[in-house]
């Protein structure tokens, strides 16, 4: 083994153990947790893959993974996504939307800076007294998130990234939060046979920061999480390419309500063009969700759609998503 070699893994471990040590820091014990708004999948490849982390992702990177805004030769990049959920009730109480948009810009050869935004909301929630009558007032809940990033890319193979949001809620009183997260990602190459593939090595922690404060002691934990994944990737064929990935999530917050997503996600590409998805994602103890997802790119521009099928004993969990963004 080449001592340049060595000093690379070394310099590699040595940032992964830094950044576990950095994330164990206090958590708050609030009990409650809502905020979907941070638990939805802005990126509609990857939520076609079964909300798998992709390491190579080429799309909303400040959601995914900041790191890989230097695999592509690109300065600027731009994506938006819409989430439709199938909400089933017994009174029409609106539909639930969720919109993101995200925006990348190389300043340095090895800087990159990030900002987005998410909304999430469409429904109308009658309004209950004391007496548990229904008052004829509707609430419209909704939330908001201002967020920003940066990336730094330390060699050809790693980069660590930090992002930042602004969270703000209503549900019939304002709450505001502040959150922050930290990744490390890695990339190596090897063969399977005569075919070069490569690894992506992906690790981050996502929404840690204070609890949103609604008032008279109405307090709600973010969904803190911290989530690792594994792509690999390989060309069997000149006009071919397969990628599958498999990562796991776990929510530390709050911390009466842990629990882990498992997801295994697959992506089919013909000639860099057209793609084919699907995937699976697992909560431990709980639902499991099959996704399918189909996309395409030509000349920087992106479309993509996916869709989660609801797990059986659940009646609201469908999802649908599209997406588009543009690179140069």
């Amino acid at each position: 083994m080449s001592e340049k070699h060595y000093d690379m893994k070394k310099e590699f471990f040595t940032i992964v153990l830094a950044f576990l040590c950095g994330i164990t820091l206090p958590l708050y014990a609030q009990v409650s947790s809502s905020l979907d708004i941070l638990k939805a999948n802005p990126d509609v490849r990857s939520a076609g893959m079964g909300n798998a982390l992709v390491g190579t992702n080429d799309r909303m990177y400040l959601y995914l993974n900041p790191g890989a805004f230097f695999q592509k030769k690109q300065k600027w990049a731009v994506d938006a996504s819409w989430e439709r959920y199938k909400i089933e009730s017994a009174e029409d109480v609106g539909s639930l939307n969720q919109y993101n948009f995200a925006a990348g810009y190389r300043l340095f050869p090895r800087h990159a800076v990030f900002a987005g935004m998410r909304y999430w909301g469409g429904l109308s929630m009658p309004n209950v007294g004391t007496d548990l009558n229904t008052r004829k007032r509707h609430t419209s809940p909704f939330d908001y998130t201002l967020d920003f990033g940066y990336a730094y890319q330390l060699t050809d193979k790693m980069t660590v990234f930090a992002t930042g949001s602004y969270i703000s809620s209503y549900i019939g009183r304002y709450g505001v939060a502040w959150s922050f997260g930290a990744g490390i990602t890695y990339q190596m190459d090897l063969h399977i046979g005569q075919i070069p593939a490569y690894l992506h090595f992906l690790l981050k922690a996502s929404d840690l920061g204070t609890a949103l404060d609604y008032g008279k002691s109405i307090d709600t934990a973010l969904p803190g999480s911290v989530s690792g994944g594994v792509t690999l990737g390989f060309t069997p064929a000149e006009e071919h390419n397969l990628i599958f990935s498999l990562s796991d999530r776990y929510y530390v917050l709050p911390m009466r309500a842990t629990t882990h997503f498992v997801s295994v996600g697959a992506e089919y590409g013909f000639k860099k063009t057209f793609f084919a998805r699907c995937g699976y994602e697992q909560e431990l103890r709980n639902n499991g969700f099959l996704t399918l997802g189909l996309g395409g790119q030509y000349r920087g521009v992106r479309l993509d759609a996916s869709y989660r099928f609801a797990a059986a004993s659940m009646g609201s969990g469908n999802l649908f998503q599209i997406g588009m963004g543009f690179a140069l």
